[in-house]
């Protein structure tokens, strides 16, 4: 299954979430999805995120949309 990834805010890498997911469930408009991730290994700082900000791993990464808390 391919992982749900955000782009880093600071330093627009992509940064794996942790989450491994079907394309058709991560697709569904029904599946709610958000999360914390700390210590991003790019700017080692927090990101928090939801689904809107997310893209699968292999698919174009969206535009920086993750925030830096």
């Amino acid at each position: 299954m391919p992982e749900v990834m955000i782009t880093c805010p600071a330093s627009g890498k992509p940064v794996n979430t942790g989450i491994a997911v079907s394309k058709e469930t991560f697709d569904d408009p029904k599946t709610v999805m958000s999360q914390i991730v700390t210590g991003c290994p790019h700017c080692n700082q927090t990101h928090s995120w939801d689904k809107k900000d997310a893209y699968l791993e292999g698919d174009k990464p969206k535009a920086v949309g993750a925030k830096l808390t």
